[in-house]
């Protein structure tokens, strides 16, 4: 009995190491893939676990890179963050790692991250994924280029990328700076 309790407590201590250091789960390796081995997200994935990025095999699962603020793969000729490192406050996700442009926000790399309080998405971002920026505390979030509706998380038969209705505003509104308001309403400033 004594051996249950000490492993209990041994995972409990990898389990607060592991998530104070990181928010989201994307499928990077480290973050626990519970990719489907159809290409997609199971369709209620828990925060901060990831799911697969739509290559139909669940998820690339290699261990993925990292530079000071981001886990990241790389898909030939672009970047995919697939996790943030935890820093409070404004993030801008950069518009390149290594020379190559960030083209994707991976299903849950942002999920959790509570202490972000504002986002600058740059115009080399063109698909945002599911569950991507959920349960964070966003108040405002800019984005610099368009993103396909087809491509931005949120529409039928999908999970949302951020919580609210800031999906249905920027389909309407476009490139700009988004704020929500304390009734849970996003607008474009």
């Amino acid at each position: 009995m004594k051996n249950i309790f000490k492993l209990i407590g041994i995972i409990t201590i990898a389990l607060v190491i592991g998530f104070s250091t990181a928010c989201g789960g994307g499928d990077d390796g480290t973050g626990g893939s519970v990719g489907t081995g159809s290409g997609g997200a199971p369709k209620n994935p828990p925060p901060g676990n990831g799911g697969g990025n739509g290559d139909n095999n669940g998820g690339s699962n290699n261990g993925g890179n990292s530079n000071s603020d981001f886990i990241y793969t790389e898909n030939g000729n672009s970047i995919t963050i697939t996790r943030y490192v935890v820093k409070d406050g404004n993030v801008t996700i950069p518009s390149q790692i290594n020379g190559k442009p960030v083209t994707i926000i991976e299903i849950n790399a942002f999920n959790s991250c509570t202490g972000i309080t504002s986002i600058t998405i740059p115009d080399s971002v063109t698909s945002i994924e599911e569950w991507a920026f959920v349960y964070c505390s966003l108040t405002s979030v800019k984005f610099e280029g368009t993103i396909a509706s087809i491509n931005f998380a949120g529409g039928p038969n999908t999970w949302k990328a951020f919580d609210g209705d800031l999906r249905e505003k920027y389909i309407v509104g476009g490139i700009g700076t988004y704020t929500i308001g304390a009734n849970g309403y996003w607008s474009k400033q």
